[in-house]
């Protein structure tokens, strides 16, 4: 088995956290084939920063910033949350803990891809 490894670093300087939170999410979303349509990246991100997405007036602002409806915010709050990546806690929708970061810090992001031997082992 060849134990050699290959690292490559990427920077990039963001703005504004919600920036960099679309980015991460969007990340998340390829690494493990969510599929995650360009609106449900937006709103898992605005979560994340705001806290919540449960009460009307986050629901405005994102309609605002976003240029969604409320029907659609629904529509995508469920989904989210069917597939685990919002959670409902003391009645309002947040950010699964699992993949919440604080994207007000500097974030140092690691992935790993392995190649498999031919007997399935990595």
């Amino acid at each position: 088995m060849d134990d050699s490894l290959s690292i490559q670093v990427l920077k990039r300087e963001f703005k504004e956290p919600l920036e960099k939170a679309v980015r991460y999410y969007s990340m998340i979303s390829i690494w493990n084939n969510l599929k995650l349509t360009e609106r449900e990246v937006q709103l898992l991100s605005y979560t994340a920063i705001r806290g919540t997405i449960s009460s009307l007036s986050s629901k405005e602002e994102f309609s605002r910033l976003f240029h969604s409806s409320p029907a659609t915010i629904n529509n995508i709050i469920s989904r989210l949350s069917s597939i685990g990546l919002l959670t409902k806690s003391g009645g309002k929708y947040r950010v699964n803990e699992q993949i919440n970061l604080d994207f007000s810090k500097n974030l140092v992001i690691g992935f790993k891809l392995f190649n498999k031997t031919s007997n399935g082992e990595i």
